[in-house]
């Protein structure tokens, strides 16, 4: 089953950002096209008989969910324009002020052997605002191994296992420690959507440097690279701007035990 508007609940009517006050429904059209496209893709791969998801991975496929939903997000607010560079951040680029939109389309880009290519010093960050889209499909409980093999027989969550019923928490990774304004998604393997990924809530919050806790850094020639989580205050900004929902009392009994304002 294709889910569309009305399988949602819209909890606040715009989105506030920078100023600007973007409309909730339109921003549900773009989670409904997000998930259409993800049943498409996957129906395009099957007819090869290759699972794109499983090859992809659960942690890559978090940043394919946020990468198709920002492409719909650009195309539904057309003064939002993804950021050209794959190491940029913010995500999505408000130019909706000329002086933005002249400095992103004058500074932004440079010729290299005929070829456009964005410009990283002044894309990661970008000096103006922005929107940061993270996407996650949540922390287990701790002993979801056996409520897991005393429930479905699995030994472990696989790809395409709906994981609602062994949710524990929601966290969000960075690699910086700084002020953003986060556009937050939580998908799951939905079991009426033939458990295909698919986006089932939205929050929204400006974020300061100190909702962040001190990056993590690896020792001298490791290979980790640097990251940081959300302090329980800057989740708590992020799930009281909890904007969409899916209308589905199993998925808002857990959202509210996760202390999102459902």
């Amino acid at each position: 089953m294709s889910l569309s508007e009305k399988n949602y609940l819209v909890l606040k009517p715009t989105l506030d950002f920078d100023g600007l006050q973007l409309d909730s429904k339109i921003l549900l059209s773009v989670v409904v096209d997000t998930n259409k496209y993800i049943q498409e893709l996957y129906k395009l791969f099957d007819e090869i008989e290759f699972d794109i998801f499983d090859v992809l991975g659960q942690r890559n496929l978090s940043g394919v969910v946020g990468e198709i939903f920002s492409r719909f997000y650009c195309l539904a607010f057309s003064d939002f324009v993804l950021n050209p560079h794959p190491d940029g951040r913010p995500d999505i680029l408000n130019i909706t002020v000329p002086e933005v939109k002249n400095y992103f389309d004058d500074f932004c880009f440079e010729i290299n052997q005929g070829k456009k290519t964005p410009v990283k010093s002044n894309l990661s960050p970008f000096k103006y605002k922005g929107i940061e889209v993270k996407c996650t499909i949540g922390d287990k409980v701790s002993n979801y191994k056996k409520k897991l093999k005393e429930s479905t027989g699995l030994d472990s969550l696989e790809i395409g296992t709906p994981r609602v019923n062994y949710l524990s928490s929601m966290q969000f990774w960075a690699h910086h420690k700084h002020s953003n304004s986060l556009l937050g998604l939580y998908y799951d393997y939905y079991e009426n959507s033939e458990c295909l990924p698919q986006i089932l809530a939205v929050f929204y919050s400006e974020l300061v440097a100190d909702d962040w806790y001190d990056v993590s850094v690896g020792k001298p020639g490791s290979k980790k690279t640097s990251n940081t989580s959300l302090r329980p205050e800057g989740k708590k900004k992020l799930f009281d701007g909890t904007i969409i929902s899916i209308n589905n009392e199993t998925y808002i009994e857990k959202f509210r035990k996760v202390g999102l304002a459902v």
